[in-house]
């Protein structure tokens, strides 16, 4: 069994390498950030599992049960034929007279095990005993605590069906620490020419999750039968190391009017300090590629002198029905035609009729779709010189594809292809950012390749910590801009939770339908943007950020105030209180709370220089240098309902950043009556275009959200 003393974990967001990886004649040790593989090259399967939870190690699986297929041939070869900083390839042949298996493992460096596998009888008349592929989970590590079970279900009239068996668990009293899901590439054929089925089987201490490939009993095989296909293990969990988007101030323009933001609005959003603007319906044609060059490459630039970092929309294999390119790819398309669009009955999404979403699936199989989308993505990308990639649609396919003209058999369900793209993205940008959009049926292994962040907030009514995909391993973000969620996301009690969770919200600006938010000023969350200036303040994707999901470094005397702590390695510290009320607020409707910060746990001197943060609005917002910290005390006397504070503690002189904020701040009664002077005089367009839109067939139909979801817009 591997050490599973406590240790500490830290990951640069550039390293998604193994951290180790250990040869011998019998083994193969590969460990990476939060993963342990042990690889048997006696049996040649993988023989345990072991996984960090944030604090300490934990093996999932079951001693002596298996991971992988069920079949005991014996071993006739096994080797690494590739080894890279991020990826081994082992090669193995077990076989008896009857049976040969050949088996490919890929495992890469951010936390998965690929496994394509090849049967093929060698003589007439061959009996099998019943094949499955799967993973053996211990009972009391992974289920006797509250657990999450996502796509459990072989109904074919069921979406989930082929997608990921998925299960979010917890080691030990938090919510939530991580995530395994195991995917199965052909899920319509098995050997038998029948659907395959999954399967979750409770045994002697521990839960068969996996698939079943094969009837119970089978009739004998003919010589040169062969059958293949190709599974999936993945591995995530909690990360609270740097990260380049968590805190960072994200504008999202979804703008179909005007189609790009203004130089004024840019300015305005430079202002409350935007450090990332998301570019979403810039492309016609949503495939990402495709924009009005002149008016791109202005807010591109113009963003960047003002210091913003630019992401633009795409997505991994949609195609619409009027790009200029369509005609040459029918023959590349999957079953699923129409995956996401308008619907002209229900077109709550944009005031004036539109096409141009009315989408096809691609198969990434089909190599002239892949090289379409990938190469069109980064060839955009390079040419505008944007700063990474907003990736909507971030799932490994809507449905199958059993169009073999792919090169592929029917029934694929095309999970390598999309984790194949996402890496090759990744490559491509480097350590630019990569934010992924997933759906309501988002699961962790979804997320498992590339990305900074996932984007949820769609399909959720509330900052629950396994929705919004803490388990995932990377940084949470939040979608805010439905006109339904008001009170969940874009309230002043939104904040709280955001602290809490350590969640960065999008803040949506842009006009599209009635079903969005449609505004074109920038500050019109006004709470949010004083928790800004707070991120803004400081080195935050410096940081290892801790919450109460993380290891404990901080106590509070009053359960009902949430925390956000973030240190850097030079030992400042950012610390955000925000006052929930909850219980407490009847009875004493404005709260103390006295803080204690683990400074020896942490590394952090015993008396440390403090400046306060606080204010309500952008133009409320103030910074004070107050008295010094001593042995990380910090007493507030006073916080009111939803009210949050925040302080900043150095060794020595304030960071850099706080120091440009003040400044900045300073020259507020100046420049802010010319922004406002400009945000009036937009508003006022404004005004006359939603005035005009209000006229429009699509503003007057009365579409229940959840109506227009459940027709045949099943990308939702």
């Amino acid at each position: 069994m591997f050490n599973q003393n406590k240790v500490k974990m830290e990951k640069s967001m550039k390293d998604r390498n193994f951290n180790m990886i250990v040869e011998t004649e019998q083994l193969i040790n590969i460990q990476g950030r939060n993963y342990k593989f042990l690889f048997n090259c006696k049996s040649g399967k993988f023989s345990q599992i072991e996984i960090f939870n944030g604090i300490t190690w934990h093996q999932i699986t079951k001693d002596g049960e298996l991971v992988g297929d069920n079949w005991d041939l014996p071993m006739v070869s096994c080797e690494v034929v590739k080894k890279e900083s991020d990826y081994l390839k082992i090669e193995t042949v077990r076989k008896t007279d009857m049976w040969r298996i050949n088996a490919s493992y890929e495992v890469f460096g951010s936390g998965y095990i690929v496994c394509t596998f090849a049967l093929e009888a060698l003589v007439d008349q061959a009996f099998i005993k019943p094949l499955m592929v799967g993973v053996s989970l211990d009972e009391q590590t992974v289920f006797s605590r509250p657990h999450r079970i996502m796509n459990n279900t072989n109904n074919i009239k069921d979406i989930r069906s082929i997608r990921a068996i998925s299960i979010d668990y917890t080691t030990d009293d938090r919510p939530v620490t991580n995530s395994v899901n195991f995917l199965l590439e052909s899920v319509t054929t098995n050997m038998n020419n029948r659907a395959c089925e999954k399967l979750i089987e409770q045994r002697s201490g521990y839960r068969f999750i996996g698939w079943q490939l094969s009837k119970e009993y089978n009739f004998p095989f003919p010589e040169g039968y062969r059958y293949q296909n190709r599974w999936a293990l993945t591995l995530t969990g909690l990360d609270n190391s740097p990260s380049n988007v968590r805190g960072q101030r994200i504008y999202h323009y979804y703008g179909l009017w005007p189609r790009f933001p203004s130089n004024d609005m840019l300015e305005e959003m430079a202002e409350y300090g935007c450090s990332i603007l998301a570019l979403h319906n810039v492309s016609r044609y949503i495939t990402g590629f495709e924009p009005d060059e002149k008016e791109m490459r202005r807010v591109v630039n113009r963003a960047h002198e003002l210091g913003m970092k630019v992401i633009s929309y795409c997505q991994p294999y949609l195609m619409s029905i009027n790009s200029p390119y369509y005609k040459h790819f029918t023959d590349s398309r999957t079953e699923c035609l129409r995956i996401w669009h308008c619907l002209a009955e229900t077109q709550i999404c944009c005031y004036e009729p539109l096409t141009d979403w009315d989408c096809d699936e691609l198969c990434l199989r089909s190599e002239k779709a892949y090289k379409l989308i990938h190469d069109g993505v980064i060839e955009f990308y390079r040419k505008y010189g944007t700063d990474g990639l907003y990736i909507d649609f971030c799932w490994p396919a809507q449905g199958l594809c059993n169009d073999n003209r792919h090169g592929h058999p029917t029934g694929l369900f095309n999970f390598y292809d999309y984790l194949r793209l996402i890496r090759q993205w990744r490559k491509d940008i480097d350590d630019d950012i990569m934010i992924g959009h997933g759906g309501g049926v988002l699961v962790s292994s979804d997320f498992v390749e590339g990305f900074d962040a996932c984007l949820t907030g769609e399909a959720q009514k509330e900052l629950d910590p396994i929705t919004i995909g803490q388990q995932i391993g990377v940084a949470p973000t939040l979608w805010t801009m439905q006109r339904a969620k008001e009170d969940e996301f874009r309230s002043v009690a939104t904040i709280e939770n955001l602290v809490r969770e350590g969640v960065t919200p999008h803040v949506g600006v842009g006009v599209g339908g009635t079903a969005i938010v449609a505004t074109v000023d920038p500050a019109h969350p006004v709470h949010l943007m004083a928790l800004w200036q707070m991120w803004r303040a400081f080195p935050v994707e410096e940081a290892t950020y801790y919450n109460y999901l993380t290891e404990k470094v901080l106590s509070l005397d009053n359960e009902n105030v949430f925390y956000s702590l973030y240190v850097t390695n030079i030992k400042q510290v950012l610390l955000i209180l925000a006052n929930s009320g909850k219980p407490a607020f009847e009875a004493t409707p404005a709260t103390g709370v006295s803080v204690k910060i683990d400074v020896r746990k942490l590394g952090l001197p015993s008396q440390m220089n403090c400046w306060r943060l606080k204010g309500a609005t952008y133009e409320t917002f103030r910074i004070a240098e107050v008295p010094p910290v001593n042995d990380g005390s910090i007493d507030v006397p006073e916080l009111s309902l939803h009210e949050y504070i925040g302080f900043v503690l150095s060794p020595s002189d304030a960071p850099m950043e706080l120091t440009r904020l003040m400044r900045h701040l300073e020259g507020r009664p100046e420049r802010l009556p010319a922004i406002l002077k400009a945000k009036q005089k937009r508003l006022a367009e404004f005004d006359k275009k939603i005035d005009y839109f209000a006229t429009l067939p699509n503003a007057k139909k009365e579409m229940d959200i959840a109506l227009f979801k459940r027709n045949d817009r099943v990308a939702e």
